[in-house]
């Protein structure tokens, strides 16, 4: 059964359930979590904190500097979500370095560590471990940060996002 969550004007911790769930805050800074299945979640207004957890997710801030955090084992067919509305001025990308194990250093991605560009999907040194395709808008993480390993699709984001490496908190 899909489930239908409504968070209210206050600041909520919302968690959907192993199924393809819809979970809105609505006003207040909330944290949204998805269990598992294909979700969609929205932050609506205020500074939300958005987990897709397993599953192909579609993960929409809204209003608000908003946090989308990334903490399960990414695979790049059934655990890729998509963040729609994504903004460079305002909202922040997590990554969990117990999961993304080639990023070692709690707090802003390393400079080295982010490659962006046009086609972009591969790194080309060992310190390329996040990718962006900016003609695409695919995010893909390489584990071994070099180009011969293949990268694994993490998230897609809007093609053409100026994204910067501190666009990312690693965690």
């Amino acid at each position: 059964m899909n489930v239908a969550v409504w968070g209210t004007s206050g600041n909520d911790n919302l968690t959907g359930l192993e199924t393809a769930d819809r979970i809105h805050g609505l006003d207040g800074n909330d944290t949204i979590s998805a269990a598992g299945g294909d979700d969609v979640l929205d932050g609506c207004a205020g500074s939300d904190t958005l987990l897709g957890g397993l599953g192909n997710d579609t993960l929409t801030g809204s209003s608000g500097a908003d946090i989308f955090r990334f903490d399960t084992l990414p695979h790049s067919a059934t655990n890729r979500d998509t963040i729609s509305d994504f903004s460079v001025l305002d909202d922040t990308i997590e990554l969990e370095n117990a999961i993304f194990t080639s990023l070692l250093s709690p707090g802003t991605l390393a400079a080295g560590s982010f490659r962006s560009g046009d086609g972009f999907a591969s790194a080309t040194d060992a310190d390329d471990c996040l990718i962006y395709d900016s003609g695409s808008g695919a995010l893909y993480y390489d584990a071994s940060g070099n180009a011969g390993a293949s990268p694994v699709q993490i998230a897609t984001l809007a093609a053409g996002l100026a994204l910067s490496n501190l666009d990312f908190v690693v965690i």
